[in-house]
């Protein structure tokens, strides 16, 4: 059975040395979005801490096979709402 590496990335890398062994890449494919989402599930500001998580899946070879990447964006709008009054 293939092996699966999931290295998350937000801001800082989070290596998966050991992996997980799967039957197929479409395993893989549903593997990768539960894991995402039970990261940001588990740290909801993970996402607007750093605006940009990504999860690459590779084989164990190290070749990339697939990539999630989830992007959190604040209008400008709404900047200032989030960032507190001025001079703060």
């Amino acid at each position: 059975m293939p092996r699966y590496h999931f290295h998350a990335a937000d801001g800082s890398s989070l290596p998966d040395r050991e992996g997980v062994e799967l039957p197929d890449t479409r395993a893989a494919q549903v593997a990768a979005v539960r894991y995402l989402a039970q990261l940001v599930d588990n740290n909801p500001r993970l996402l607007w801490d750093t605006n940009n998580l990504q999860l690459r899946v590779t084989d164990d070879r190290g070749l990339m096979l697939f990539c999630l990447d989830l992007a959190a964006t604040i209008s400008p709008a709404m900047r200032n709402a989030f960032q507190g009054p001025r001079g703060a």
